[in-house]
């Protein structure tokens, strides 16, 4: 389960979410669930990262029974699904 990644920099860009997904693959999942709240809103980042780009995280993870995601409060403002 990956959940509340808030990608947007300083902190979480996304090469940290490569490595990220990189990791969640190593891990062997038989499943994998993203549970939202996908880019940050919050006033701490210095670089906004778009929902497009995060949308490319669920193709890049896998597991046998597939990696799904769904969207949260914080994911409504794009208007696009994953």
């Amino acid at each position: 389960m990956i959940s509340e990644l808030h990608v947007g920099d300083p902190y979480v860009g996304l090469r940290r979410v490569e490595q990220v997904v990189k990791r969640t693959n190593a891990l062997g999942a038989d499943l994998i669930v993203l549970l939202g709240d996908y880019v940050a809103g919050h006033c701490f980042i210095t670089h906004p990262v778009e929902f497009k780009d995060v949308a490319q995280i669920p193709p890049q993870l896998t597991a046998p029974q597939g990696a799904f995601s769904i969207l949260r409060n914080n994911d409504w403002w794009d208007d696009l699904f994953v």
